[in-house]
């Protein structure tokens, strides 16, 4: 038998940093466990965590990251070119 379980998330405040870190950390968690079911979870959000979740919810498929390995060194990626002849 399978026990169920609820997932907690929270995105929290800061502004444009709070934006920012909430939009990249729901990315990553969908891009690591693309089966998870973010809509099952539940959130917790305050500020700028409220802004990138409902930014997330209603833009999530139009959205684009860039995605660096987690070994990548900065001296590999302090350049503004994402992808060939692409720039921020």
């Amino acid at each position: 038998m399978t026990e169920a379980f609820t997932v907690g998330i929270a995105l929290s405040g800061g502004g444009l940093t709070g934006i920012i870190g909430g939009l990249c950390s729901t990315h990553s968690l969908i891009s690591r466990f693309p089966d998870f079911p973010l809509e099952d979870a539940t959130f917790s959000t305050v500020s700028g965590g409220t802004i990138a979740r409902g930014i997330h919810v209603n833009a999530g498929e139009r959205l684009g990251f860039v995605d660096y390995s987690q070994d990548a060194k900065y001296r590999d990626v302090k350049t503004d070119e994402v992808g060939v002849g692409q720039t921020w």
